[in-house]
């Protein structure tokens, strides 16, 4: 090969290297490759669950995870609401019984999910039906004892008394109606009755009676599920529970226990009846 070739062929060469050189030289070499993210800006989390923190590095602008993450509001989830619809929990609200049983009502959570539900209507005797009563009565017999005389000085006098708690309901089980639609209702009542009154009294006292303004009722190991509040009549001796809405358990009772007090002068006397449910 003569001289001038190899001139040639190194010159080329030497071209060749100088450019690629400077395309090396102009590549892009990534900012953080050597940073530290020793400076770190304020705290975030990402918008997309879970909402993992991070900070931005003040050098390289990278986004530097930290640890943790938010657990946000349960909702819709939109832009700038500080809501997400994977954080928290549903709960549905509002919605329209239907007039026709078994009363279907379309609730709605805050984060757009929809849920349908159905309702018991208390003017409804579908919502009624297969009913049962349960019904029992206790009498209880209670010495008062009582000072005859004026100023607290007299005879000291045993009155003997004896008086009945009666308790009656009537009640039903949805959740074991036609289609399922109440699989979380095993007891509903709408009408319980509790009265105090009394069986025998001496002649010449005056005792007073009335129903205790609670229901308590119990499963079958003796565990209390709930209390029923109820209201006095116009007469205290009886009392009811309110006739506008359900009296509903998610678990079938056992059985409910009624008291009722009686009266002469300041001394009181308790007495309960159980009444067993079939």
């Amino acid at each position: 090969m003569d001289k001038q070739k190899i001139f040639t062929c190194m010159k080329q060469l030497t071209i060749i290297l100088i450019i690629g050189c400077m395309v090396f030289m102009m590549m892009p070499v990534p900012a953080n490759a050597a940073c530290s993210h020793s400076s770190l800006g304020p705290r975030y989390s990402d918008a997309t669950h879970p909402h993992r923190y991070y900070k931005v590095c003040n050098s390289c602008g990278s986004k530097v995870y930290i640890g943790g993450q938010e657990v946000k509001k349960h909702g819709p989830g939109t832009w700038g609401s500080g809501t997400c619809k994977s954080c928290g929990t549903h709960s549905y609200t509002g919605g329209t019984p239907a007039a026709s049983h078994p009363h279907a009502s379309v609730a709605k959570c805050a984060c757009g999910e929809t849920k349908t539900v159905y309702v018991l209507k208390f003017s409804c005797t579908q919502c009624r039906a297969n009913s049962k009563r349960a019904s029992n009565s206790s009498d209880i017999s209670a010495v008062f004892l009582n000072l005859d005389g004026d100023l607290g000085i007299g005879t000291l006098q045993s009155v003997p008394v004896k008086f009945r708690v009666s308790y009656t309901n009537t009640y039903n089980q949805p959740n074991k109606f036609a289609g399922n639609f109440f699989p979380a209702t095993a007891f509903s009542s709408w009408d319980t009755q509790v009265s105090c009154t009394t069986v025998s009294v001496p002649s010449g006292f005056s005792v007073g009676t009335a129903p205790a303004l609670s229901v308590s009722y119990y499963n079958s190991s003796n565990g209390k599920l709930a209390d029923q509040g109820i209201k006095w009549s116009t007469n205290t001796s009886y009392a009811s529970s309110f006739q506008t809405t359900f009296f509903m358990l998610k678990s079938m009772p056992s059985y409910a226990i009624a008291t009722g007090v009686c009266n002469l002068g300041s001394h009181s006397k308790s007495g309960t009846v159980k009444t067993y449910f079939t």
